[in-house]
This record gives structure tokens, sequence and C-alpha cells, in this order.
């Protein structure tokens, strides 16, 4: 998780985290999950890069 972060960013990040693990880093299924729409989704791994690489390795896998 990056650095610096307040609690609910801290929260949000996890949930994100979770939710992309769960669908195997499909980009719509956790956006849906989420309740959010892809772009939204999108826009958020722009953010934190460290969550572009979960959706990166779980494609590879």
């Amino acid at each position: 998780m990056p650095e610096g972060l307040s609690t609910l960013e801290a929260q949000e990040f996890n949930l994100i985290r979770e939710t992309l693990i769960q669908t195997n880093g499909g980009i719509r299924r956790a956006a849906a999950s989420l309740g959010l729409t892809p772009q939204s989704l999108l826009r958020r791994l722009q953010k934190w890069p460290e969550l572009r690489e979960i959706v990166d390795a779980e494609k590879n896998s």
C-alpha cells in the first residue's frame, strides 16, 4: 500500500485491491462489484500503479 494515505484512501485502496484479486484482474467485473464504472476504476488504477500491477499479474497467471 502506498505511504501517506488517509484512512479513507487506505480503505478504498484495500477494497479495490481485494476486489481485483477476487475478479482475477477483471476491470469490468471489479467495477460492477464496487458500484463504479470501468472508467472510474481505471482512473483509480492510474492514481495507484500498485493496483495496476495486480491487474497485469492476474492476467498473466
